[in-house]
């Protein structure tokens, strides 16, 4: 939209919006304001906002008032050297109800900074939104279908002599489905906040199992031949995990439900509330990536006193490690900063996950000898892989085949 000088007295700016519906999900009313000082000092200022928010689903009809005289305060912040201001996010209409939106938008206390002020509609278009539910339900059937394949394939062995990497396996596969979040739709089509609220518990859940997946096969590997107790080894785990899922679970949610009540809503100005929960969640995911750098780096020094394990192990383990560095950093830092929501981006997450995922199931697969072999594999090798065990067991052979002693 063209800029309007905001900075006068009583100045309203009136926009609209058309043709949308469900499928562009989400529309956001930002403002760019020109600094009036650029080159004379940096400002930092408590603006005081208006905003009328209203809709209709065709011409013939009236507009509806959605929000009325919708107060708020945005700190505004201009560089010294910036011809532009922070930009501000007025408005965030989490779920499109109406064909057409018009905002009426006032500076209830501008000052002589305040110049020109560019307001601009963000949304997402239809194209995207149709691409991501077709890879959504695309991982969706091929996940069904592997987990499919991988119960038929052990099926054979009973529960009581899986490895406990293919009970990882099961785990995480049937957790992957929740990722994939067939219920998706819902989301873009219905409004209310439990579509909002099922989709961040799914997510939050995929994400803590493989979390916890990742760091108990790393310090379980430098643990190997020691006595692991269920206190001492697994209960620090899951209570860190436990902390990170209901964290991250309240403050995605507690977000976005604000945001669908009052669309004005800033997380910011939420500091007894928000605030504690987002500062705990950083904390504990801080903690979680510490420790698993410290569990990879001693399981890989320690991968080289194992000579059983073949260099196609350690590749996998190298693969895992990238993998759960990626999928924590993106998580923190989709968190604390403001992550371009693209096309791109969202299927190199999707692929990362379920192909890692789908690696895992084939990897786990029992051999064909599972069945005699299962409970001594189970027994001598707790962290090894059925399926490289296969790959690698010749040159186990050769390497343990005693010398024979020379003639004198």
């Amino acid at each position: 939209c063209a800029g309007v000088d905001m900075g006068v007295p009583n100045t309203q700016w009136t926009g609209e919006i058309r043709h949308l519906d469900e499928l562009n999900q989400d529309l956001q009313l930002e403002a760019a304001i020109w600094n009036k000082r650029i080159g004379v000092h940096g400002v930092q200022h408590q603006m005081d906002i208006a905003v009328d928010m209203l809709g209709r689903n065709s011409d013939e009809d009236a507009w509806v008032p959605l929000q009325t005289d919708l107060r708020h305060t945005r700190t505004v912040t201009c560089g010294q050297d910036s011809e532009t201001c922070n930009r501000l996010t007025l408005v965030d209409e989490l779920h499109i109800r109406y064909e057409s939106y018009k905002f009426n938008v006032r500076f209830l206390n501008p000052t002589d900074y305040v110049g020109d002020v560019t307001f601009s509609f963000y949304y997402i278009n239809h194209n995207y939104t149709l691409f991501e539910l077709w890879w959504r339900f695309a991982f969706l059937v091929v996940t069904f279908i592997i987990v499919i394949v991988y119960m038929i394939q052990l099926r054979t062995v009973p529960f009581s002599e899986w490895t406990l990497e293919q009970k990882w396996g099961a785990v995480l596969l049937f957790a992957l489905l929740a990722y994939n979040n067939p219920f998706y739709p819902l989301e873009i089509l219905a409004a209310g906040w439990f579509p909002v609220f099922l989709n961040r518990l799914l997510y939050a859940t995929f994400l803590v199992l493989i979390l916890l997946f990742w760091l108990i096969m790393f310090d379980g590997i430098r643990r190997e031949g020691q006595e692991i107790s269920f206190k001492s080894f697994y209960l620090p785990k899951i209570i860190l995990l436990g902390l990170i899922w209901l964290m991250g679970v309240v403050t995605f949610t507690w977000n976005q439900l604000k945001t669908l009540d009052d669309p004005a809503y800033d997380t910011s100005k939420d500091e007894p509330g928000f605030m504690f929960f987002a500062i705990v969640f950083l904390a504990a995911t801080v903690v979680y990536v510490f420790w698993l750098i410290y569990a990879a780096i001693r399981a890989f020094n320690d991968l080289r006193n194992v000579p059983y394990l073949g260099i196609r192990v350690k590749f996998f383990l190298c693969f895992s490690f990238v993998v759960a560095l990626i999928g924590s950093g993106g998580l923190v830092f989709g968190f604390i900063g403001y992550v371009e929501n693209n096309a791109a981006q969202f299927l190199s997450y999707i692929s990362l996950f379920n192909l890692y995922v789908y690696t895992l199931a084939f990897f786990y697969l029992p051999s064909k000898d599972a069945e005699g072999m299962a409970s001594e594999q189970r027994t001598n090798e707790r962290i090894s892989m059925v399926r490289l065990e296969d790959d690698d067991e010749e040159s186990r052979s050769v390497q343990m085949e005693p010398v024979p002693e020379r003639a004198e």
